[in-house]
């Protein structure tokens, strides 16, 4: 399982029919102990929530390992969840077809760009008007293959999608997004 380091926080949940003493959730990376997490239970209770912050990892494959302990003395059978952070956004796709500036005879033609390595997705979007907000990004009668599109346009996976646009001048746009959800410029 891939996640970004900023996208979750493990949550444990610990109960007992006596009362709980601690809650443990320890993070491994290259099977040495990286990050020590636990929390002792005052009091009584028989149920608790531990959860387990992982917004400080940096890329790499870890894994959680998670027990808890009663008053009596038992401890749980230890857990094991291993995953994966990625916090690194995917290449820039490259645009390929049409080439910027080109003029097409007929609306019946590929928008292409290169593939992506770690893409799992794209997210492709086209507009008549080239204004853009200020992070780059068209803005204005935009058609977006996530909010507009329809069958094999909505999880594009091709680095291609087919022009269904009207007539006219077009700008397009096209982002990589990877298994942790980043995503390229």
């Amino acid at each position: 399982t891939v996640f970004r380091s900023d996208s979750i926080d493990f949550e444990i949940k610990a109960t007992d029919n006596f009362a709980l003493k601690n809650v443990v959730g320890h993070i491994y990376k290259n099977g040495l102990l990286f990050d020590n997490n636990s929390k002792n239970i005052l009091g009584e209770s028989t149920e608790d929530t531990f959860t387990v912050d992982i917004s400080s990892l940096n890329d790499g494959e870890y894994a959680l390992r998670y027990n808890a302990s009663d008053k009596a003395g038992n401890i749980a059978t230890t857990k094991i969840f291993n995953f994966v952070i990625d916090n690194t956004a995917p290449e820039t796709p490259v645009h390929e077809s049409p080439a910027d500036e080109s003029a097409q005879n007929i609306n019946d033609f590929y928008f292409e760009w290169s593939d992506v390595s770690d893409a799992v997705e794209y997210e492709f979007q086209a507009s008549q008007s080239p204004s853009t907000d200020e992070d780059g990004k068209l803005n204005s009668g935009v058609w977006n293959n996530k909010d507009n599109g329809s069958g094999d346009q909505l999880l594009l996976t091709d680095s291609r999608i087919h022009s269904t646009g009207a007539n006219g001048t077009w700008y397009w746009q096209v982002k990589a997004i990877d298994e942790a959800g980043n995503e390229s410029d």
